[in-house]
């Protein structure tokens, strides 16, 4: 309740409101999901979002009675979790002023200032991380990352996997690969002039083939793998999509479990590989590629040996599950893998910060209300605003009489979540 806080300190929490969405780059480029939150509650904090809709035309006057096939509308979900302790979606800045402290507007405002970084390195942190690791685009450069011809790799594998040319893109690169593009980009002329100019004078780059570009400095760390050696183990290990199981469940069609064998070292998350002879298929034109499916591990790091890892995308071929109407709609591989084939992994070689691109509406912000009704007069106040991103943040504060000393808490209920991994990728150079 507003009339609970002092004028200073409803300006710092209106300061922290006012400088979060300019301060945030992930939260303006993806798309965001608040569920009701009654409705939310009852359903375990979960709830399935559809995906688009791939379907599959025919030619001809007269069409086959097999033409009118069912469709299968896909949901993904979407959960928030409510932990006591880490890892836990409640994402919080808490700090403490005495009587003296409160004193100086300069604290408030220095404190404000660390709120706004903060919180807004928190989304980031969130989304790049979930993206860097469920982007199924992996691409694995042999050199430094400095040339459009490189970046320009990310647009190349989305065009011929059928991801629309119009849909908003964004690419997020880390500093040192950023500015290796800018150098590039600024030694086009002998005396720098327009974009030139500007990457010399700023650092900064255009936007990169079709992709809106931002330099950040939250980039995770994709992680030197030393896997080797692995062989799947069983033939028809393929996924049909469903759009619920035989109990009536909603199905998550972007995983499957891939069983393999006799392999030296761990298998980690987020680690990246490709199967022998499994090309990928374009979404919408049904396209045999000249790529291989690129797959990232969704698992937790293993013992090295037989094993059974997870995996996204899941293999989808046409003529999987008897060849249904489902698996030619969203198929996106050519074949299912042979018993033996080699997965070949991608991220051999040092430890490098990703540089993540994704379809803006593939990636998704799921952020929650928490309720304080019986928090207000029983010595805490509170009061919530939502950003100009739509994310709701509390500021709640309780008083402490021995120390003459006033606990704060600001506080967001937010994840992230890859809704479409083919619409998302990575990409790091050496």
């Amino acid at each position: 309740m507003a009339n609970n806080f002092s004028k200073e300190e409803i300006v710092f929490f209106e300061q922290v409101l006012e400088g979060f969405s300019p301060n945030n780059i992930t939260a303006k480029q993806v798309s965001k999901f608040k569920p009701n939150s009654t409705e939310y509650e009852r359903s375990s904090l979960t709830v399935h979002r559809p995906i688009p809709n791939i379907t599959l035309g025919t030619e001809g006057l007269t069409l086959a009675a097999g033409a009118f096939a069912d469709r299968t509308q896909l949901t993904v979900p979407s959960t928030l979790n409510a932990n006591v302790g880490s890892p836990s979606d409640i994402k919080n800045i808490p700090f403490k002023m005495n009587a003296v402290e409160l004193n100086d507007p300069l604290q408030v405002k220095k404190l404000s200032q660390a709120a706004v970084l903060q919180l807004s390195s928190i989304v980031d942190n969130v989304v790049a991380t979930k993206v860097a690791k469920r982007g199924s685009i992996f691409i694995k450069d042999a050199a430094a990352l400095t040339t459009y011809t490189q970046m320009a790799k990310c647009e190349e594998l989305m065009t011929i996997r059928d991801i629309p040319l119009t849909a908003a893109r964004t690419l997020i690169m880390n500093p040192q690969d950023y500015n290796g593009v800018s150098a590039n980009l600024a030694q086009r002329d002998a005396v720098p002039t327009g974009v030139a100019l500007t990457a010399y004078e700023r650092s900064k780059i255009p936007n990169i083939a079709t992709f809106d570009s931002f330099k950040a400095s939250f980039m995770p760390t994709q992680v030197l793998t030393t896997a080797a050696g692995y062989l799947v183990n069983g033939a028809n290990q393929d996924h049909d999509p469903l759009s619920v199981d035989g109990n009536g469940n909603n199905v998550d069609n972007r995983t499957q479990s891939l069983i393999i064998n006799t392999g030296v070292n761990a298998i980690n998350e987020g680690d990246a590989f490709t199967i022998a002879n499994v090309f990928a298929v374009s979404n919408i034109h049904k396209n045999v590629t000249t790529q291989l499916q690129t797959f990232r591990v969704t698992s937790t790091a293993s013992a090295a040996g037989a094993q059974t890892i997870t995996i996204t995308p899941a293999i989808v071929v046409a003529t999987g599950g008897g060849g249904a109407q489902a698996n030619v709609d969203y198929a996106n591989c050519n074949s299912i893998p042979a018993n033996g084939a080699a997965l070949t992994f991608l991220n051999l070689t040092a430890s490098k910060p990703s540089n993540i691109f994704f379809v803006n509406d593939a990636v998704e912000i799921i952020h929650g209300s928490l309720s304080t009704m019986d928090m207000n007069g029983a010595g805490v106040s509170t009061m919530s605003m939502a950003t100009d991103s739509g994310i709701e943040i509390l500021f709640a504060k309780g008083a402490e009489v021995r120390g003459l000393t006033t606990e704060y808490r600001l506080t967001m209920w937010m994840s992230a979540n890859v809704l479409c991994p083919e619409m998302c990728g990575n990409i790091i150079g050496t």
